[in-house]
């Protein structure tokens, strides 16, 4: 699948570009329900996350809320991959992980510089479907984390948290422009309107 940009875009990322897709898009692979994301589809991810991760009342419609976990979940239904809800759920658990207990191994690391989606790779696998659908989902995820990055660069020098973004290895508006050009393909609207571009922006992850 090929790199979000171009590396020449990029001096300060290495030569291998931007990875977009850690999974290879098999054209081949046809979704076994192909259907866009529907209430239900939401509502059944939530109450099987919910009893997996044993989340209390207040949990579950905090998660049921949640523009990004519902974006996770809706892109591969969106892009009508095989095994839709299956990596729904998958990705979710990573999310999940890296959210809570696992914070600390999934924060952003300088070994996470040769790359701009390297530290979201792990919930980047779909299994065909249309690709222009999974980049605009990916795109919008970036945006929230790239963003995320710039509110926090002042909190983070004062704390001593790595940041891309302070040391240079970043550079925020060539790469939110990028990501902007990506999420606003017409392809996959659906997705826009679980979280716009301009929601990715101010959304905390």
């Amino acid at each position: 699948m090929a790199n979000l940009f171009p590396a020449e875009i990029l001096s300060t990322i290495s030569s291998s570009g931007l990875l977009m897709n850690v999974c290879e898009t098999d054209s081949s692979q046809k979704s076994r329900k192909s259907h866009k994301f529907s209430s239900e589809n939401w509502d059944r991810i939530v109450s099987i996350m919910a009893t997996t991760y044993r989340f209390t009342a207040t949990e579950r419609e905090s998660f049921s809320q949640n523009k990004t976990a519902k974006l996770m979940a809706a892109i591969p239904f969106v892009a009508e991959c095989a095994e839709a809800e299956r990596t729904a759920l998958a990705h979710l658990s990573v999310y999940l992980m890296a959210s809570l207990g696992g914070r600390e191994v999934f924060d952003h690391s300088k070994d996470d510089n040769k790359d701009f989606f390297a530290r979201l790779r792990l919930i980047m696998c779909h299994s065909g479907g249309d690709e222009k659908v999974v980049r605009k989902g990916m795109a919008l995820l970036g945006l929230m984390m790239l963003n995320g990055y710039k509110r926090d660069q002042s909190k983070d020098r004062a704390s001593g948290e790595y940041n891309p973004l302070n040391d240079g290895s970043w550079d925020f508006e060539t790469l939110n422009e990028k990501l902007l050009q990506e999420a606003r393909v017409s392809d996959g609207n659906e997705l826009t309107e679980i979280l716009s571009e301009e929601d990715a922006i101010i959304t905390v992850w």
